[in-house]
């Protein structure tokens, strides 16, 4: 297997290996996901500018000491597998440099290796402990053939079971941060009091990290152009510091609050985002805070809350109204920063000129997430497509340039 030697910084900046998946008779079929849906606020966290601000000021030594393997040979076809991908591709490569730069005796294992009376029947994949094996942060794994996170994210019920697990075991843990994994998507979490109300608290996540993501300098410190330019080794990195400086989360929520095994509790109307950096409206937060204990107490055993079913119906319209107007600033915003990305880009000259052509890959457009995408072993893997004054629209993945062969289907 071909591999070089790397420098510490230059181990934070590779993307990892594809994994080598084999054909469909010859994996896992099947969903694995617990019946377990998160019910509280969300809101967005912007982990790649963090991460990439932090590893710009690290003082890094000019050595070269690591090897990067460049392909795998291993077949995967289960979650366990998967883990063992990842372990040994992501937590195992980079454990040196956090070891170096983060703590001395920093180490990701698996949940047995930690201190922690939890309890759980079923334990976090993978975890990041200290030293003398104090838990840091829980992480949870799943195939990336069965599990979509960026998909996931257009259906408020099925992203919200998606994070039910992951949000279970933080809470139980009191971990401050988590991450949750398919390989080729990571999310990265970390739960916070709510900004206005007492005794209730906030999972924020980042974006979809990908596991082929190669460093791109950012030419300003704008947050959207960090997108897709930060490796998820830098992501891990950030991460190990946040937590070796503050793991601990005392979320003194109720844990059937938290997150519930009744999915008719998940409000399929309201998404309920909230910026930890805007001030709310107290009447609004209070018709959300509201509904929730009703839903709560509904889900373990009490009665309902008597409501008028013309007040009732208010409600829910106030928060259908809040939850399309979210969105369609969401779609504002994107549109906004997706024309700052190109208006950077053009101020460069062509970013992506020394990048090797390869053959015309066939595209498809997905309406519901408006992306194009073309399809590796039966899965969708989405794209940016860019112009090039001679050979038209194409894309950039793995260090290459894709002509762009666009469907009509």
């Amino acid at each position: 297997m071909a591999s070089t030697l790397l420098t510490d910084k230059n181990v934070l900046r590779q993307p990892l290996p594809d994994l080598l998946v084999p054909l469909k008779k010859y994996r896992t079929r099947s969903s694995a996901l617990h019946n377990l849906w998160y019910l509280q606020e969300l809101s967005q966290w912007d982990i790649e500018r963090e991460a990439r601000l932090y590893s710009k000021s690290v003082d890094w030594e000019d050595k070269n000491l690591w090897q990067a393997m460049e392909k795998e040979r291993l077949y995967c076809g289960d979650e366990h597998s998967v883990v063992g991908r990842f372990n040994q591709n992501l937590c195992h490569s980079i454990l040196g440099v956090l070891r170096k730069y983060v703590e001395p005796d920093i180490c990701f294992g698996d949940y047995k290796c930690a201190l922690s009376d939890a309890g759980f029947i079923k334990v976090p994949d993978v975890v990041l402990i200290t030293g003398k094996h104090d838990l840091l942060v829980v992480g949870e794994a799943k195939t990336p053939w069965m599990h979509d996170i960026d998909h996931a994210q257009s259906n408020n019920v099925l992203f919200r079971q998606y994070l039910g697990q992951i949000a279970n075991y933080m809470h139980t843990t009191q971990s401050r941060l988590g991450w949750f994994t398919t390989y080729e998507q990571t999310m990265f979490l970390k739960q916070v009091p709510h900004p206005k109300r007492k005794e209730r608290w906030v999972l924020c996540h980042s974006p979809v990290i990908r596991h082929d993501v190669k460093y791109q300098e950012v030419s300003k410190d704008i947050s959207t152009l960090y997108r897709g330019r930060v490796t998820l080794r830098e992501c891990f990195l950030f991460l190990a510091k946040e937590a070796s400086e503050s793991p601990r989360a005392v979320n003194t929520m109720s844990p059937l609050d938290w997150v519930t095994q009744i999915q008719k509790l998940v409000d399929d109307e309201d998404d309920k985002y909230i910026s930890l950096d805007e001030n709310e409206d107290e009447s609004d937060s209070g018709v959300v805070a509201s509904h929730d204990r009703d839903n709560s107490h509904e889900g373990i055993g009490h009665g309902k809350t008597e409501t008028s079913s013309d007040t009732q119906q208010s409600q829910r319209r106030q928060i259908a109204t809040r939850s399309s107007t979210r969105r369609e600033q969401a779609t504002v915003e994107g549109s906004l920063q997706a024309a700052t990305e190109r208006l950077s880009i053009r101020e460069q000259s062509d970013p992506f000129s020394a990048l090797e052509w390869k053959l015309p890959v066939k595209v498809f457009f997905d309406k519901s997430k408006e992306r194009w995408y073309h399809k590796v072993k039966e899965r969708k893997v989405y794209v940016e497509l860019h112009t090039d004054p001679d050979r038209g629209e194409f894309f950039v993945q793995s260090g290459f340039r894709y002509p762009a062969n666009k469907s009509n289907v």
